[in-house]
């Protein structure tokens, strides 16, 4: 698996609450990747996405080492990783008045030979993309994904409502997370996209897909998404990591 990562502070912001980690474990043939969007002040919201992608980092790591079976749940890793991850953020939050209220959305990926599981929490995304086709894997917890569950608007109306940036979910804020757990199938040539919403709120599905096709490697897809964010202005971070099957 090749994979490349890379963030930037876009056009507006005065510091980069955004963070990634990837991770490669060739004798296990496993790659482990998270990007988290923080927020919450600006000391807040940086060190909450750098406390939490290490967290979660190292829970996961710890518990491919250490796993007696031959086949672990990966599900129940990523979950119980997210769950040690808000618990160190929370504490922060409480320890600290400058921390307070601080939290992150995460986004994370186990990649086997054919095989991926994601979790997220917030509203960064993953996409499953193959030559000809790309899928949203995650589901946004925001107000306008409610919204267009709920048939009370339409998915391009929601791309440029004036609440698309309120999400209902996020790490850190409180002492317990609810996260989500995908199990999806990959093929050869198949690519993982991770990134936050400083790159989704700019570019459509249609967009990152002509992107994708233009590029056999993940960090020149990479670089040209991040050229692309900043050329139509990006007003947020923007993070995005690619994993190569």
């Amino acid at each position: 698996m090749e994979y490349y990562g890379i963030t930037d502070i876009g056009k507006i912001r005065k510091e980069n609450q955004d963070c990634f980690l990837v991770r490669n474990y060739p004798d296990s043939k496993i790659l482990v990747a998270v990007v988290c969007d923080g927020m919450g002040g600006a000391k807040a919201g940086g060190l909450a996405s750098s406390v939490a992608s290490k967290s979660f980092m190292d829970f996961v790591e710890d518990k491919l080492n250490n796993s007696s079976s031959k086949t672990p749940s990966y599900k129940n890793i990523l979950t119980n990783a997210c769950a040690e991850s808000n618990g160190i953020v929370y504490q922060y939050s409480c320890f600290d008045s400058e921390y307070s209220g601080m939290g992150t959305t995460l986004v994370g990926a186990l990649c086997l030979k054919n095989k991926a599981y994601v979790v997220n929490i917030g509203d960064s995304r993953a996409y499953l993309i193959s030559k000809k086709k790309i899928s949203q894997i995650t589901t946004d917890h925001s107000l306008v994904e409610e919204m267009v569950q709920r048939g009370e608007i339409t998915r391009s109306e929601a791309r440029n409502h004036p609440q698309k940036n309120i999400i209902t979910n996020a790490l850190g804020i409180e002492g317990e997370i609810r996260s989500d757990v995908f199990e999806v199938k990959i093929q050869k040539g198949d690519r993982l996209f991770l990134c936050s919403d400083g790159i989704s709120n700019l570019m459509s599905d249609e967009l990152l897909l002509e992107e994708s096709k233009k590029y056999d490697n993940p960090k020149e897809f990479c670089q040209a998404v991040i050229e692309f964010s900043l050329a139509l202005g990006s007003p947020d971070n923007i993070t995005a990591v690619a994993i190569q099957i």
